[in-house]
Order: structure tokens, then sequence, then C-alpha cells
């Protein structure tokens, strides 16, 4: 999942800039723009260099800036950027060692990050907390802010009941370690009402469970939903923020694609479609599809295709496929395995954006960008 909730104000351009380090803060004010609502289908703008690093994650705030998390030498490291001119606008700062950064923003547009096995730190002015460990185990560290500003994190043990959620409410722990799932942790995201929605697989099905405010601890709701039969190890979540429905990725079994289901604003769950057939490569452990939402509806989908070139395709608002399997971009390729792509996107944005590299992080709109 990659989708922030709050109101962007800011139209941005697509244009291809060198950075150049600026010192602006993350509650920087920038002019307020005209909301338009985009029918066409969108089409990718060009790549801009970041920062030195690999494996990033990427978030976007009301104003149109990139939070961005990276890997460099062991350690997680942050900045902020504004693609729309190049700029570094808040230079990188050490968050913690570790890998797999997950990043999202909250309704200040401060950043929250998890990574590693499983650690968080968040904001606090001039840099993050000291991380704090929550699970000892296999990782895959997630995170979703809901419209209250409680952090959720998930992340999975290496055994017992795996998959664990935590919630923050101002750095306080108001949930410790809520049994969310059995195996292999996906993507979670939270709706307006705060209600977190999680994907999880084991063996060759992909499952789905819930959490809401008042809902027993001890259980929580459809925990055991089966809604996909043909799995493999990595699947992704978001909601679609216009009438609540629910999209859904996963590696298709054995690694030959990546298969979209949703959840209709009724609870209808629809069967899988199959894409990028051919596509993927062949190692299903590095593909990790990740998925997005726009405004307009549109659904944006990333993963690590084959020869570890980063790919994606997008689904309109019928769920079927208007832009087919795409480089995303043919132009720069940096390495293997840790090219997977990331995508972010918000409820009242069209379009995405995308955070890729390995050694160099790289960010490109998918989709033409407009708040």
């Amino acid at each position: 999942m990659r989708s922030g909730r709050y109101r962007l104000a800011r139209f941005s351009g697509l244009v291809l800039s060198l950075f150049v380090v600026g010192a602006a803060g993350c509650d920087d004010e920038k002019a307020p723009a005209t909301y338009t609502l985009s029918n066409t289908p969108p089409v990718a703008g060009l790549a801009a260099y970041v920062a030195p690093g690999s494996d990033p994650d990427v978030a976007v705030d009301s104003k149109g800036d990139l939070h961005l998390a990276y890997v460099r030498a062991g350690a997680i490291w942050y900045t902020k950027f504004d693609y729309e001119s190049g700029t570094v606008l808040v230079p990188e700062i050490l968050v913690g060692g570790g890998d797999d950064p997950q990043i999202e923003v909250d309704s200040k547009d401060n950043p929250h990050i998890v990574f590693g096995n499983v650690y968080y730190a968040s904001w606090i002015g001039n840099g993050f907390t000291p991380p704090i460990p929550y699970i000892s185990g296999r990782g895959r560290p997630r995170i979703t802010i809901d419209s209250q500003d409680r952090v959720y994190v998930a992340g999975m043990r290496t055994s017992g009941p795996r998959d664990k959620l935590f919630m923050f409410k101002d750095n306080a722990l108001l949930i410790n370690g809520l049994e969310v799932g059995g195996n292999d942790l996906g993507g979670i995201d939270a709706d307006e009402s705060g209600r977190v929605h999680i994907v999880w697989r084991s063996g060759r099905s992909l499952y789905y469970s819930t959490y809401g405010e008042g809902d027993d601890v001890n259980g929580i709701n459809d925990r055991s939903l089966q809604i996909s039969g043909y799995a493999s190890d990595f699947s992704d979540i978001t909601v679609d923020e216009r009438d609540g429905s629910l999209h859904v990725c996963h590696t298709h079994s054995f690694g030959g694609g990546i298969d979209y289901l949703n959840r209709s604003s009724d609870g209808v769950w629809s069967t899988d479609t199959f894409h990028a057939s051919g596509q993927c490569l062949d190692a299903a452990d590095f593909t990790q599809p990740t998925i997005t939402v726009d405004r307009d509806g549109y659904k944006y989908i990333a993963f690590t295709g084959d020869h570890f070139i980063p790919k994606y395709f997008v689904i309109g608002r019928d769920g079927a496929e208007i832009v087919g399997t795409s480089d995303i971009d043919p132009a720069i390729v940096s390495g293997p395995k840790k090219q997977n792509p990331n995508v972010a996107s918000r409820p009242d944005m069209s379009g995405a954006y995308a955070a890729w590299g390995q050694g160099m992080v790289y960010v490109r709109p998918l989709g033409t960008v407009s708040f």
C-alpha cells in the first residue's frame, strides 16, 4: 500500500532536474491550486535522481513533496524531495541501521518509518525518534496511518503466530502485537473510518484480515478469509477512498505473473485477473509487487520484472488493464534485486510516483501528477 489521506495543494509538472540541496523543513507552506479530475489514461513522466542508495520507498505529502527512505551502507536514510524543481528540501538524515524501509506521512506531513526486524521511528521536528524494535524475526515491516494519525505497524515473526500488528498514537503504544495473520505478511492500509486491512499468504492461498476500533482484540474479523488460491510470496493492498473498495495485487503461483483482485464497495470479492505474463523475474521472492490508487480510480501496480528491470501496469476504474506492462524507465538500469520499485499516490491526487534503484535512488511520476 502506498497512499496518503489528506488534501494536496499544488500542481506538479513533469520535469527532469539535477537536485540542489536546500534547507526547507517538513512543514513549509505552498500555494493551493485548482482541483481537476482526469479522465485520460496515465502516461509516465521523466525520471529524476535523488540520492545514492538502494531499495527506496516513497510517500507523498499534502504539498506534493516526496518523502523517501532508502538503504546505504547497512543503514536507513531519509530525505525530502521536490520533484517539480528537482530540489532536496531536507538533506538526508540517518534513521538507524537496517534494511527494507517503508515510509508514510501523517496529517501534518511528518514522516514515519519502519524497517528491519521490525523498528519504528517517527519525526520529532528536526530528526527521528531513536528506532525502537518491536519484532525479532523475519521482518516484512509494513506501515499505514489513519485519518486520526494513528500509526499502524506490522511485521512478521520467525515462528508462532507470525504476523503481528502494533498501533501508536503520539508515539504511545496502544496495541502491542495483535495477531493478524499466520504466515507471509503482505500489505496493510487504513480506510477513512480507521479500519485496517491486511493481506497475507499461507501455502498457495492469499488471506484477508481486518481490524477496527471496538473489535475483539482476541480475534480479528475475517481473520482467515481466503481470497485467492494462486498466491506466491508477496502481496499488497490499497483502499480506494472514493467508495471504500479494496484493491489487491500478489505474485502468481511460482512467479509466473501478477494477479489483481478487488473487493467492491458492497463487500464482494472478485476473482483474480492475471497480468504481466512472462515478464516477472523467475524468482518470486524478488518480484514484490506494490499497489496504489489515485483519485481517478486508477490502480498503479509496480514490480521487479525479468532481468531485474522495474516494471508497472495500470488498472482502470472498471478493473481492466489500461496501461500494459511497461518498464518504469527504460533509460535507467541500475543493478539487481533491490531495484524493487515502490509506488505512492493519494486519494486527492491524480497519478502516482514510483521510487526504485540499486546504488542510485530515482523517482518518476506514473501518470500526469496533479493535485
